[in-house]
This record gives structure tokens, sequence and C-alpha cells, in this order.
């Protein structure tokens, strides 16, 4: 069965993608098939009805197709041979045959652009740009889509770039850019309201709850969904729409609210039977039986489930079989059917690396752990559980724990609460300064030892008051110099908030160490904790010797980076040497131990250069990140070394190949997870 993409997504979540105007296939096809017109407009006939095609009979796609490309062969109409190829391009899509397809866009693109056809050369850009969205290539289908923003304001087609914008929003969200998907969506309802966009603007209002659900803010979320639907119900005559009552149901089920979960929910159901909606009918039945699941009715929820999963079945929704297969292995377990819990999980796992879903892989891990360790097969459950954790490591790195539309208000409030501290200080000192005034007044024809007295009291206050505010000051800089860098710290300061910002080149660090859950069995808590405080102490004062930036640690692991938050040029061979240090710092306790015949750390450490973002996030003890793959790709390092050894990637080793004191033994094609095969180097300073 073939994944959907992004069709699916304008179906569920109305993420992405613009409205279409109501298609008439028959006065397509008399245009089509009426010989007296030029090739021009019968071409134009037929790609549509192609597109069309799509939704329903993807097969007779590309037999339409096929005839589209013998229409411009025959009268050797180049714009029919340019919709021919972009017809095929899309179709390929389909398919996700990404390759045949770009070499399609390609071929339409270079005939659009002879002749000329700005219009049509942004609409091949802007679908070349989503074959990669579908391969999950986000980095170079923004690239693309950025490129396609900046044609589409220049030829003055709105409508195109908010189509544009919204896919940018999408790929912020899946890649954990939450603040940087709610700044495009918010500018998605600002262009949606200047064209008057009535559907465009609650699409908008959608994807903003969307993010807010994605970051655990139901409240928010929900008022988002209800202005989308308000404004949809606006557009068409009080008329619903089923993923907007869906995405309703959902935040009340989350929010533990069943009675109005099954409310939206039971609406999402009718109307998405009414209007063949498949993909929404299966989302709102599955949500059913997640609700009746929560309440407690196993039995009843396992209905639910195996009527989303024939309908998914039938359509191919590879992504939601992964999920609702899950669901029914839960159930049954529920019902103590382990055997035909643990045959529904192992079809969700299948599923879950099929469309390479970490997360759902993770959540059916879990399942098939209980299901096996219920049934005795302890070997089989601690397969699963590691599994499972390894999963769980890998979504840490890459998802963000924010709540994105608290943060800058949170930010703001402690900048004004830093200066509203400095400015009541200051007041204090010249409301105390004008009473000691008067007070001199008063006295002034007294006795002039108490004039002296007042003088010299009113110069001791003053120093005193300066002491407080100095020392308020001087502790609240320090608060934010301990847990940010000095540069975003004064930003921080400057203007009551920070902005995320993009460091096309930096180096990233891993560390992790071998041995610390046999560590943890042997020694006590405090004993533990202590040689981990121990050598990340020595790691924080390693990397502040050679200028690193230390980003946080996880666990047992350990994560810097160099060249940000000022960049340099010498990054990549600053974390080199920052991690030899790292190794022998390890290697000299490891002998200290084994000499007192002691627990000990060995250690892998892992390097990578390559651009990332850098920001503050979080509410509560919020703390300065950095995201992107070169973080993963780090991670990744350092998961597929070796003990005691620094592993660096080939784009970090162009970077100091020629650096004096350095050895280098290539290790060649190796496998690391997610990543597939890549070039890997161990360092080594010479000796």
């Amino acid at each position: 069965m073939k994944a959907f993409g992004r069709f699916l997504l304008i179906g569920m979540l109305g993420i992405a993608g613009g409205t279409s105007a109501h298609v008439d296939p028959d006065s397509l096809l008399r245009v089509w098939r009426n010989d007296a017109l030029s090739p021009e407009p019968r071409s134009r006939a037929m790609y549509t009805l192609i597109i069309e095609a799509y939704k329903t009979r993807p097969d007779s796609a590309m037999v339409l197709v096929d005839e589209l490309m013998a229409l411009g062969e025959r009268t050797r109409s180049k714009e029919a041979m340019a919709f021919a190829h972009f017809a095929k391009a899309r179709t390929y899509d389909r398919t996700r045959d990404f390759m045949k397809a770009r070499a399609e866009y390609e071929r339409s693109r270079s005939i659009w652009e002879a002749l000329p056809q700005d219009s049509m050369v942004l609409e091949v850009d802007f679908e070349h740009a989503l074959s990669f969205y579908d391969e999950q290539q986000y980095d170079r289908s923004l690239e693309l889509l950025r490129a396609c923003m900046k044609d589409a304001d220049h030829l003055g087609n709105r409508r195109r770039s908010v189509d544009i914008a919204n896919y940018i929003g999408v790929i912020h969200k899946r890649q954990g850019d939450y603040m940087g998907a709610l700044h495009q969506f918010e500018s998605v309802l600002e262009r949606s309201a200047e064209l008057n966009d009535m559907v465009g603007m609650s699409n908008a209002y959608n994807n903003l709850g969307v993010v807010h659900a994605a970051v655990g803010d139901y409240p928010k979320a929900l008022e988002y969904y209800e202005l989308a639907l308000a404004k949809y119900q606006e557009t068409n005559n009080g008329a619903s729409s089923p993923k907007f009552l869906n995405n309703i149901a959902w935040i009340h089920y989350h929010l533990a609210e069943y009675p109005d979960a099954l409310h939206y929910a039971g609406q999402c159901r009718a109307l998405a039977s009414e209007l063949g909606h498949t993909v929404d009918l299966a989302g709102s039945l599955a949500l059913i039986g997640r609700i009746r699941y929560a309440q407690g009715d196993a039995l009843a929820s396992l209905r639910e489930y195996r009527l989303a999963r024939r309908i998914q079945d039938s359509i191919g929704f590879e992504y939601g079989l992964a999920t609702t297969w899950r669901y029914i292995g839960e159930a049954l377990l529920k019902l103590d059917s382990v055997a035909a819990a643990i045959e529904a999980c192992t079809q969700g796992h299948a599923y879950s690396r099929k469309v390479g879903s970490i997360e759902r892989e993770g959540y059916n891990c879990r399942c098939l752990y209980r299901a096996y360790k219920k049934l005795g097969r302890t070997d089989s459950a601690l397969k699963y559980q590691e599994l499972s954790t390894v999963l769980e490591d890998s979504m840490a790195l890459d998802q963000v724990n924010l709540e994105t539309q608290r943060m800058s208000y949170e930010l703001r409030l402690l900048g004004d609460s830093l200066a509203r501290q400095e400015e009541k200080l200051v007041l204090q000192r010249e409301l105390a300064t004008k009473e000691r005034t008067r007070d001199l007044f008063m006295y002034a024809g007294g006795v002039l030892l108490l004039i002296a007295v007042g003088l010299i009291s009113r110069v001791n206050y003053m120093r005193r008051t300066n002491g407080i505010i100095r020392t308020e000051k001087e502790r609240s800089d320090d608060l934010l110099l301990n847990i940010l860098p000095a540069s975003v710290a004064n930003e921080l300061k400057e203007k009551g908030e920070t902005q995320a910002e993009l460091f096309e080149q930096v180096t990233v660090l891993f560390t992790d160490f071998k041995g610390f859950t046999a560590m943890s069995e042997k020694l006590g808590p405090k004993e533990l904790v202590k040689d981990l405080h121990e050598c990340f102490s020595a790691f924080d004062r390693i990397c502040e010797a050679h200028g690193l930036e230390k980003i946080k640690t996880i666990g047992d692991a350990y994560m810097a980076a160099g060249g940000l938050p000022v960049p340099n040029t010498t990054h990549a061979l600053d974390v080199i040497q920052t991690a030899l240090e790292m190794r022998d710092f390890i290697a000299e306790g490891k002998a200290r131990k084994i000499a007192a015949d002691l627990p000990y750390f060995e250690i892998r450490i892992g390097i990578h250069t390559g651009p990332v973002v850098a920001g503050i996030v979080g509410v509560k003890k919020f703390q300065y990140d950095i995201w992107g793959d070169t973080v993963n790709t780090a991670s990744r390092m350092e998961s597929s070394g070796e003990v005691g050894q620094v592993n660096i990637s080939e784009t970090t080793y162009m970077l100091v190949k020629d650096e004096h004191g350095l050895t280098f033994t290539p290790r060649g094609k190796v496998q690391a997870k997610g990543k597939g095969e890549m070039e890997m180097y161990f360092v080594s300073d010479r000796t």
C-alpha cells in the first residue's frame, strides 16, 4: 500500500495546501476531446483532469499522462509537453518514486523557462519542493520553498505565497521548531485576512491550534480550534468541517473531558461518513475508541479500533495503521488476550518502521514489552524494553519540550522583573534623599552638629542604597550568566526577550559513559552522583578552557558545542582538543579506580559539524539549547564510536585533516542509526 503523503496531511489537519476551485470533469473532457482547439487549452484541461484523478483513481492518472504526452509529441506543442512532464512528475510523486519525479520536474521547468511562463515555473518549483517534503528531506524542501516564496512575492501571486508559508510552517513544526511554526502560521493568518480568504483563515487558526496542542497547551489549542470551526461555518453557511470537529474532540480527550470529547467525535464521524471523508471517519472512530478505553470499557474501544483499522487498510493509510494496531493491541492486552495483543502490536511495529516514525515505533515496543512480560517471555520482553529505551533516547534528542506560546511572554516578564527591581531601588533612594533633605531643612536653624550628623547619615545611606542596588544587580546578572551565554543574557536584559538564531557552522560534541548502568548497580546513589559530578565538573572546566559552550547533560551524557553563541573559525579544532582532554581525564580516572579495585567509567565521544538553530526553551528552569540535524548526527557519531575513542564525521574531518598534532584512522562507511552509512574517522593526538 502506498503512503498518501501531503494529501492526507491536508485532509487530516488542514495544515498545508490551499483551496481549489470546483472542477467539472465533463466540461474538461469536452475541451480535451475538441480537436478543433489548439493543443494549449486541451493540454491545460487534461492536466487538471490528471490532478483530479490523483484523488480517486491514481492508477488512471498515468494513463492520462501518456495521452497528454502523445498529444505534445504529435503536435510538437512545447506547452503540451511541459504540462505532460509536470503531470508525470506529480504522478511519480504519488507513487513515491521521487528520483523519477525530480527528473520530470526538471524537464518541465526547462520547457516553461524557454516559453517563458514565469507563473508555471513557480508552480513546478513549488511541487518540486514538496517532493522533498514528502520524502522528509525537510532542509532541502525549506531551501526550495523559500526560493519559491521570493518568486511568488515578485510575481504578486499572494495566494500561492500563502500555500508556501503554510508548508514552511509545517516543516518548522515537524522539526520541533514550534516558535518558528507559530510565527509562520501567524503570517499565514495575516496574509489570508488581507486576501479575505476565509478558508485560509480557518486553516491558519487550525494550524495554530495544532502547534499549541503539540507543546501541551490544550486550552490555547482549543481556543484556536474553535476559532477555526467558527470561521469555517461562517464561510460555509453554518456547515461544519470533520477535521476541525475531530481536533476539538482530541483536545477534550486530552483534558479528560470525555462527554464533550464523545460529542464532537460523534459529530465528526457522522459528517465524515456523510461526505465520504474516509481519513476523518477513521480518525473519529479511533478517537471514540480511545475515549471508551479511558473510561474503562476496553471491549467497546476494541470495536471502534477495528472499524477504524478496516478503513485505513482500504485506503492504505500506513501512518494511521501504525497507531491503530497499537491501540488494538493495548485493548486486547487489557482483555487478557495476550497472544492477539502481540500480533496486533507486531503489526503496528512493522508499519511504524515502514513509515519511519520513531515515536510510533516506541509506543508499539512498549506494548510488546508489556505483552511479553505478561506472557512470561522475559527474553522477548527485555528485547523490546531495550529497543523502547533506545527509541526514547532518540526522541529526547529530536524533540523540544517547551511551551512555545508562553515563552516570549515569560522571558519578557523576567526582563521586566529585573528592570522593575532596579527601578524600585532607585526610587527608594530618591525618596529617601528627599526625606533626608526635608529633615535637614527642618533642623537648619538648629544645632550645626545635627546638620553634620544628618549629612553624614545621608552619605552613608546613599552608599548603602547604592550597595544594595549593585548587589541585587550582580545577583541577577550572575543568575542569568550561570544559565545563559553572556550575549544571550545581555539581549534578554536589554530587550526583555531573545530570538532564536541560525548558525551556519558549529561543531557539536556528545559524550556517553559505558558502564554507567553497571556502576549504578554497584554504587549507592550518593557515590554515583559524586563520581558523575566530578566528571562533569572537569568537563565544564575543559570546555571553558577551549571556548566551548556547554549545552546540557542528559542523564550520563554530556553535550557541548563550539562556534556559538559567538561564531569563530576554530570551532572544529577546539572541540576535538576538548574531546581528547575529556578522553584522557576519564582514562586517568579509570586507572586510579582499577588500582583501588573500584568500578570505573569508560567513555565514547562523537563529533559532527554543521548548521544549528540556537535559543532559549522552556518557561521554568529555562535553558539555552540547540536543534537541527547536526545535533542528531553528532549523537550518532557517539553511539557509532568505540570506548576510549573520539569518533568524528567526514564533515568535521575535512576541516581539521591538515592540522598538525592530530592523527586520523579512517573507519570507512559505518552504519549510523537513522542516517544510513556514513564515513567516520577516529582522531587522536600525535605522540
